[in-house]
């Protein structure tokens, strides 16, 4: 059990610090006064995972081995992290120059406090929103680990699916869990309940953080007191099936965080569009949380182009802003191939069949 404990906590620093990393091909490049350990790690966090979703998607659809993918998502981060370190480590010496230390230290400090007691609670919580949703989710990944196949199983039966679940076929989050277990050797059950509940509490926290930043980022006090003032409304504004309710209660579920990190991004990347940041990076980071945010919840298919339409549809119209039309446009056909892999897939217009 100790040993377990141990190597959860390290499986939790390693995930964050590959957040850093794959984040830091983006925002190094976005502006040099832009650069920020919260926003790296959370641009980090869609980056992560919509690469994830490129390289998991086909190899669950083609039925391959959930050791083979283990491998090759274990190459996959060792190159991106090896390529980040060689080409960002002058701006990481750069950005830590310039820091000042006094009310950084103080934030941070802070910060890590709350956050570590959020975990704490939310992880030690007993009281669980949807046991139906959990045995689906941890059974799936466990039937996974222990027949090293990719969600070819029927969690509650143990009997082998003769087609992938068209409900979940798009997903790759859990996908993502039965690696981690497989590396570690940890349960499924901890991998979600304590790793990624305490990723998701952290993403949530420093999304939160850099969404105040872009408003208030002159004045550190005001800006930890609208931080603090935000994280206590997401744990005092439960409601049945709101955001908040499922950041309590059912925190490293899928839908989660889709509704507390993937749609929170999207909205401190279109913030900054509009105070005219419009890097072409800032879209890059759009376009990974676009395909990041397919790998959690099948409700991205239909929520992403909507919210990319309210935003980009508005500053098309406006006589200044025409040229981010092939932005929109780009972002729409990305959105439009997932549902169209599922529709072809779950309409049996393509089939993969496991028996």
């Amino acid at each position: 059990m100790q040993a377990n404990i141990y190597v959860s906590v390290l499986s939790i620093l390693v995930l964050l610090i590959l957040f850093f990393l794959f984040g830091s091909m983006i925002t190094c490049r976005i502006k040099k006064d832009d650069f920020s350990l919260l926003l790296s790690i959370n641009i980090g966090f869609m980056v992560y995972f919509a690469t994830f979703e490129i390289v998991a998607l086909p190899m669950k659809l083609l039925l391959q081995p959930l050791s083979k993918l283990s491998i090759m998502w274990g190459i996959v981060c060792l190159i991106v992290s090896s390529i980040s370190i060689v080409v960002n480590k002058n701006e990481w010496v750069k950005s830590f120059r310039n820091v000042e230390f006094k009310n950084t230290i103080r934030n941070s400090v802070i910060v890590c406090i709350v956050l570590g007691a959020l975990s704490y609670l939310i992880t030690n919580n007993i009281q669980y929103g949807s046991s139906i949703d959990s045995a689906y989710y941890i059974g799936m990944s466990s039937s996974s680990v222990y027949t090293d196949t990719i969600e070819q199983y029927n969690p509650y039966t143990g009997v082998k699916l003769e087609t992938l679940d068209p409900l979940y076929l798009i997903l790759t989050y859990s996908v993502h869990n039965s690696v981690i277990s497989m590396i570690t050797k940890i349960h499924p059950l901890i991998a979600y309940r304590f790793i990624m509940s305490t990723v998701v509490i952290v993403i949530t926290g420093g999304n939160l953080y850099n969404i105040a930043a872009e408003f208030l980022n002159k004045n550190k006090n005001r800006l930890l007191e609208t931080w603090f003032l935000m994280v206590v409304v997401y744990m005092c504004g439960y409601s049945m099936y709101s955001p908040t309710g499922f950041f309590a209660y059912r925190t490293f579920e899928g839908k989660t965080i889709l509704a507390v990190i993937v749609i929170p991004t999207l909205l401190l990347l279109l913030i900054r569009t509009l105070k005219k940041k419009n890097s072409i990076w800032d879209w890059y980071a759009m376009v990974c949380t676009l395909i990041g945010g397919m790998a959690f919840s099948m409700s991205a298919m239909l929520l992403m182009p909507t919210l990319i339409s309210m935003y980009y549809i508005p500053v098309i119209l406006s006589k200044n802003r025409k040229h981010v039309i092939w932005k929109y446009v780009a972002s729409m056909v990305i959105c439009a191939m997932f549902i169209v892999i599922h529709l072809c897939i779950s309409k049996k217009v393509i089939q993969i069949k496991i028996l």
